[in-house]
């Protein structure tokens, strides 16, 4: 806002954002993720929480009442022993299941070679309502379980607009 004091500007204390969260991967050894098979991503160490919305324990943001409107969510992660012609995704879900409005988001990596990382990250906007429950999964099509790496593993969102 604009100050009394010519030439200065004053920061107010309220928070920009009234929902905001961020939160990382911290599972000794990682998680480990079923071949082929969509699975919610933990992140459990949970550094910001403004609003209460994200729960660590579950890997589920929750729309406060109230404060449906445009989201900006985002995630990144890394899955380890990708070989010759294996692939992992990753995507966003909305209340438990992929949404056609988070589709074009989604993000694959192949690999040409063995024992590669899959890199995956992604931030998109969205719009959601309240009580909507958004998650992070990855899908990693190896032949066997795959490992998510621990603390290369974030998933983050803040409200933007109503």
């Amino acid at each position: 806002k604009n100050s009394s004091t010519p030439g200065t500007l004053e920061f107010g204390t309220t928070c920009l954002s009234q929902v905001a969260f961020g939160a990382n991967l911290t599972t000794s050894g990682g998680q480990t993720i079923n071949d082929a098979t969509d699975t919610k991503v933990i992140c459990n160490n949970v550094q910001m929480n403004v609003g209460s919305a994200y729960d660590g324990t579950t890997g589920v943001f929750t729309v406060p009442a109230g404060m449906g409107g445009r989201y900006v969510f985002g995630y990144n992660t890394s899955i380890y022993d990708i070989d010759t012609d294996d692939h992992c995704d990753s995507k966003l879900f909305l209340n438990g299941a992929h949404a056609n409005r988070f589709w074009r988001f989604r993000q694959r990596k192949y690999s040409h070679s063995s024992n590669q990382y899959g890199w995956l990250c992604n931030t998109q906007m969205v719009l959601v309502d309240a009580a909507d429950e958004i998650a992070f999964y990855v899908r990693a099509t190896t032949g066997s379980t795959s490992v998510i790496q621990t603390y290369y593993t974030n998933f983050y969102g803040f409200k933007v607009e109503d």
